[in-house]
């Protein structure tokens, strides 16, 4: 457990991390998802400044290299954590929900990436391509049938 007024000692950077990273609107989820990658421990509630001082100096560093310094890594993570946030800003009232399984009235589960509810439905999915060269004509079949099993998932129809 983390004492809310405890100042965190250790890298010198920490301080001007938290300064740069409280003006950004971050998601809940977002942190949460970072705490964890990073092993951190994370206040459940608070102030936006309390809550990234509780975080370890791990987790900063690569929420500002996510959102503040905006850099890229070979895997698309941090790209995937700027679309989640572009999407919670999208639906700033819902609930988004990331690497969800929808089941289907035929029993089978499909996978959705990232997912908005709203009073308990689903009013939005999302897919990000994070890496790799833009979506082209190709690929967009497949992001369809996709699109369509995601759909037959949601409103039961599958």
């Amino acid at each position: 457990m983390v004492n809310k007024g405890f100042p965190k000692f250790g890298m010198s950077q920490a301080g001007a991390f938290v300064a740069a990273l409280k003006n950004y609107n971050l998601p809940d989820f977002i942190l949460v998802l970072v705490a964890k990658e990073c092993k951190s421990e994370l206040l459940e509630r608070g102030r936006i400044d309390d809550r990234l001082q509780s975080m370890n100096d791990e987790a900063l560093e690569l929420l500002h290299k996510v959102f503040v310094g905006c850099e890229e890594d070979s895997a698309g993570k941090y790209a995937q954590y700027r679309f989640f946030a572009y999407v919670s800003s999208m639906y700033h009232k819902c609930e988004v929900i990331v690497n969800d399984t929808i089941p289907g009235v035929s029993g089978k589960n499909h996978k959705i990436p990232v997912a908005v509810k709203n009073n308990g439905m689903y009013i939005a999915v999302a897919h990000n391509k994070a890496t790799g060269n833009p979506v082209n004509k190709k690929e967009q079949p497949d992001f369809m049938k996709w699109l369509t099993i995601s759909k037959e998932g949601i409103t039961g129809q599958c």
